[in-house]
């Protein structure tokens, strides 16, 4: 049987642990979810039990619904003998049921599957029966709601790894959780680096230089009452989201401390710009969806201020974390280029540009690559 068949099949006859009867034959499912996920990778089997002394030729039927909009898949398999006593029907030997001819599925339901193995997230409601083929009587049937979650951990944008930051006005920015859930909570944890230690071990040996929980926004000042970040030293930092009894970290980062270093006036050098169009993030036309020609993002940022550093974080499809950087900021018009190269998520792609200056967030940018370079 084609592999997507077995995989479909799977994800039509699983996902939870349920069992009835009618007559002499009852069934039992189950499956351990991949991540919280409904995935062709998961573990599974079906148990029907045949308490008749007879044997039975019969076959499965299964199908998905999702609340709003009606079955999502929709499948028979192959006829097969139900013999007395236990049948058993896994991952393993499931190919020799399904039937990949006698299956019914929503296009972009399977279109998603097919390019990330897993359904996405959504209330499912999953049934299965167990059908006598002479005489089309259901000899038994199982059904069960679930709400499978596959979720990515949280991403530390800023202070980037090994950057030196200043203590005054530190803002810790990260990109929340995938899929979005707004029951997700944040909490932050710093610790100090003493001497040779990675920033792993940091975590696992060290008291928390700082902690603060139950965040509801992925950006958190730090507060002037805490214990104050010390200059010259090391420091590590991540994030931790939890939902229900799932917990996921972020990858650790480290940042270090600076001086204050004595404000140098520099002369802003006037040069061609390389586009011929750039875009002033503060228009109205900044909030339609962009298209980049080469790998470069023009911007016009007007600063009133002093100099400052620009941070940026570019994201595709799901929100999944592609780029970040930072880029210096004058006094007055500042004409940037933000790198775009090598998204590889295709030229259809919608990405989003996100900003951030040290204490606020800036409008987002969503664009698409063109695919042609201006000189």
């Amino acid at each position: 049987m084609p592999t997507f068949l077995i995989r479909i099949m799977t994800i039509v006859l699983i996902i939870f642990s349920g069992s009835a009867s009618f007559s002499q034959v009852s069934v039992v499912l189950n499956i351990t979810l991949d991540e919280f996920s409904l995935s062709g990778t998961s573990n599974w089997f079906i148990s029907i039990t045949n308490s008749a002394s007879k044997s039975y030729n019969c076959y499965l039927h299964a199908t998905i619904t999702v609340p709003g909009e009606g079955i999502i898949a929709d499948g028979v398999s192959k006829s097969f003998v139900l013999d007395p006593f236990e049948t058993r029907i896994n991952q393993h030997n499931g190919a020799e049921v399904a039937d990949s001819n006698k299956i019914d599925y929503d296009k972009s339901y399977r279109e998603w599957y097919a390019r990330n193995n897993a359904l996405p997230s959504r209330n499912y409601t999953i049934c299965l029966e167990v059908i006598e083929l002479s005489t089309g009587l259901i000899l038994a049937t199982a059904c069960q709601d679930l709400e499978p979650q596959k979720y990515r951990p949280p991403v530390n944008i800023y202070p980037f790894d090994r950057d030196t930051i200043l203590s005054n006005g530190l803002s810790f920015q990260w990109l929340p959780s995938q899929p979005y859930n707004p029951e997700m909570t944040y909490s932050i944890r710093v610790v100090e680096i003493l001497s040779i230690q990675s920033s792993v071990s940091a975590f696992y040996s060290n008291n928390y230089f700082y902690t603060e929980d139950y965040l509801r926004t992925p950006v958190l000042q730090y507060p002037i009452h805490a214990r104050p970040l010390e200059e010259g030293r090391t420091y590590a930092w991540l994030v931790e989201g939890r939902i229900g009894d799932l917990e996921l970290k972020s990858e650790p980062t480290v940042f270090i401390v600076g001086t204050p270093a004595i404000p140098i006036a520099q002369k802003i050098e006037k040069t061609g710009a390389h586009y011929s169009q750039y875009i002033d993030l503060m228009s109205f036309n900044a909030r339609e969806i962009q298209i980049i020609n080469g790998e470069q993002i023009p911007l016009i940022v007007y600063n009133k201020g002093g100099p400052y550093q620009l941070i940026y974080c570019i994201t595709g499809k799901e929100q999944n974390f592609l780029m970040k950087g930072k880029i210096p900021v004058q006094n007055g018009y500042n004409k940037l280029l933000i790198p775009a190269s090598n998204l590889k998520e295709g030229p259809d792609e919608i990405y989003h540009l996100k900003l951030f200056t040290s204490t606020t967030d800036l409008p987002e940018i969503r664009f698409k690559q063109s695919g042609t370079s201006k000189k």
